[in-house]
This record gives structure tokens, C-alpha cells and sequence, in this order.
């Protein structure tokens, strides 16, 4: 039976490295208040489907610094890294902005020039610091191509409007 859209979980953060020797964690967080990660009861990582409970402790330089249940040593900080912790949208607040979305829902969505035709399909979304990149699959190669209202002026829950930029 396949998932609803409610029951898909939606990546809010990654433990990036262990924090000092009692088994506390960095964290990258996706969310637009980025302490707020910790507001949830239980977080999960889609990879493995194990849940965590986190307490945030603090920040520094644009990570959030968290105890872990069940963390009580570096060594346990350590093999935690790059769990990525998600929790399933039924449970995250609703957009108030209609041109608001989640990043997870731009994957496997159309991809259609201003004309109608097709274009591709959204592969994944990387942001290396410089912004969103979407990375679309068309035909048998990849592009990426960078994320802007200029570019995809049209999103909806169907497709994604593209808008080839000009090169000179």
C-alpha cells in the first residue's frame, strides 16, 4: 500500500559530528527557525526507520549542538553522523504563504517548458551554500540548475514551470 502525502516524512535535519565526549551532536538544520527541530517529540531517519528523541543544548556557527536518548558517549555521537531526522508532514504546520513548499515535494515532479512540453523530472535538490539547486533528469543525462523564482516561475503540486536562463 503506498504512503499518503500525510505519512511521507519530510527531512528537517542532519547530525553532522559528534560535540564533545558525553555523546552530544551537532545539527543541520532545514527548518526555517532552526532550533524549532527540537519542538518534536520523536524524529526519525527515513533510512533506517529508528526514532530519536533530541534536547537542544545550543548553538554555534549555524548548527544547533543536542543531546541524543541513549547518546552518553562520543563514540555513540559518532555513529550517529549523518543520520538525517524527519518526521511525517501530517505532523508539520501549514504553509500560510501559497507560494510556500517543501523541498521533498519538488522531487519526482514534472518538469515542463513555458510551451507545455516536457522538459524532465526533478532528481533531488542540493544547496552547497549558494542556494537551492534543483537536479533534473532529462532523457539520459542530469543538469542542475539553479533554483529561482526567474527560472521556475510556475510550481505547482503537478509540475514545475522552466524557464531555460539566456546564455550570452
Amino acid at each position: 500500500m503506498a504512503a499518503t502525502q500525510d505519512d511521507k516524512l519530510v527531512v528537517l535535519g542532519v547530525i553532522t559530528a559528534p560535540h564533545g565526549i558525553r555523546g552530544a551532536v551537532k545539527i543541520k538544520s532545514y527548518t526555517e527557525v532552526p532550533d524549532s527541530i527540537g519542538d518534536y517529540d520523536s524524529l526519525t531517519d527515513p533510512a533506517s526507520g529508528r526514532s530519536y528523541r533530541i534536547r537542544i543544548i545550543g548553538q554555534s556557527k549555524g548548527l544547533l549542538m543536542a543531546e541524543i536518548d541513549g547518546a552518553t558517549s562520543r563514540n555513540d555521537a559518532e555513529a550517529l553522523r549523518r543520520v538525517e531526522l524527519a518526521v511525517p508532514r501530517s505532523l508539520l504546520p501549514a504553509h500560510d504563504d501559497a507560494d510556500a513548499f517543501f523541498i521533498t515535494d519538488l522531487i519526482g515532479l514534472p518538469v515542463t517548458l513555458e510551451d507545455g512540453s516536457n522538459y524532465g523530472t526533478v532528481k533531488d535538490v542540493h544547496n552547497f551554500g549558494a542556494g537551492d539547486i534543483l537536479e533534473i533528469a532529462t532523457g539520459g543525462t542530469t543538469e542542475m540548475v539553479l533554483f529561482t523564482k526567474a527560472s521556475f516561475p510556475d510550481i505547482t503540486q503537478e509540475r514545475l514551470m522552466f524557464i531555460p536562463p539566456e546564455i550570452e
